[in-house]
C-alpha cells in the first residue's frame, strides 16, 4: 500500500511537471508567432512591398488576437494594452510608408511580447 501510494505520488508530480513545460513551450510558441509576423513587415518594408507590409500588420493583430487570452493570464492588463496600440501605430505607419516610425513600432512591439512572455 505504502509502495503504491509513493508511486502515485511520482505519477502526480510528472503529470504536473509536464503541464508546466507544455504550457512554458505554448507561451514561448504564442510569442514567436507574433514576432514572426512583425519581422516579415519588416522585411516587407525594407524592399518597400507596401502591401505586403500591410498584410502582415493585418496577420500580427490577428495573431494578437488569436493569444490574447494567453497574454490576459501572464502579464498585466498595460502590457497588452501597450501591445495592441503599438500594433495599431504600426498599421498606421505602414499606410504612411513611414519607416522610421514603423521599426519604431516594431521595436516597441517586440518589448511589450518580451515582458508579457518572459
Amino acid at each position: 500500500m505504502k509502495g503504491l501510494l509513493n508511486m502515485l505520488r511520482h505519477i502526480v508530480f510528472a503529470v504536473l511537471l509536464i503541464t508546466i513545460l507544455a504550457g512554458c513551450a505554448a507561451n514561448e510558441e504564442a510569442k514567436n508567432k507574433i514576432e514572426d509576423k512583425l519581422e516579415q513587415v519588416e522585411a516587407a518594408t525594407k524592399i518597400s512591398d507596401w502591401t505586403q507590409a500591410e498584410e502582415n500588420v493585418k496577420s500580427a493583430k490577428k495573431e494578437y488576437q488569436k493569444e490574447l487570452w494567453k497574454m490576459q493570464l501572464l502579464g498585466d492588463q498595460t502590457s497588452y494594452d501597450n501591445l495592441k496600440l503599438a500594433i495599431d501605430q504600426l498599421k498606421a505607419a505602414v499606410k504612411t510608408q513611414n519607416k522610421n516610425e514603423i521599426s519604431s513600432q516594431i521595436a516597441k512591439s517586440k518589448s511589450y511580447l518580451s515582458e508579457i512572455f518572459n
